[in-house]
């Protein structure tokens, strides 16, 4: 009867136990982030969707070629925050070497950004490829966090994330991720 028990704990201890994704390993993600009074919100298109807390500020957009998801943490300071960017984009996404020097050389003559990681992974079981930069916009230093996700043959997600200031740069990326795992398609 002891084993049983022991089993059983064993069992229910596993079971509880999250699996970190490729991404929260990657930026050393210790736990996910708990959000709590979600709401879930859906594109224009009907395509996707995101749960975010309900109080955060949400913008949605759309036109021929994209639909988009913008939320951020109005109540915080800008500096103490992050802009989430999720938008499902037409097109065929090709990852490969020619994708990731284009990408890199458009952060650095487009957004005046050096990209310091990057990296082919899976994110939601599609093949993606994720790019981290840094630069200043005014006079903030920020972090600016891409990741590309092949969803099918005629679009991709195309998923931003804009860390502004100095503090806490990796529990707001981490913050980040565990929101994108929140993406339903």
């Amino acid at each position: 009867m002891k084993f049983y028990k022991i089993l059983f704990l064993i069992l229910i201890v596993l079971v509880s136990c999250k699996k970190q994704t490729q991404l929260q390993k990657e930026f050393n993600c210790k736990t996910n982030s708990s959000f709590s009074d979600l709401e879930k919100i859906d594109d224009f298109k009907n395509k996707f969707s995101l749960q975010v807390p309900s109080k955060w500020a949400t913008k949605l957009f759309y036109n021929n070629h994209e639909t988009n998801i913008m939320t951020a943490d109005s109540l915080k300071s800008f500096t103490k925050t992050y802009i989430l960017d999720v938008s499902l984009v037409s097109g065929d996404l090709q990852l490969n070497e020619y994708f990731t020097t284009k990408t890199i050389q458009n952060l650095v003559t487009e957004e005046s950004l050096v990209t310091i990681k990057h990296e082919l992974t899976t994110f939601k079981d599609m093949p993606a490829i994720w790019f981290l930069s840094v630069g200043k916009s005014g006079d903030y230093k920020y972090h600016y966090f891409q990741l590309f996700a092949k969803n099918s043959p005629v679009d991709y997600f195309k998923i931003t994330t804009k860390i502004y200031g100095d503090e806490l740069i990796d529990e707001r990326l981490c913050e980040s991720i565990a929101l994108m795992q929140k993406l339903d398609f």
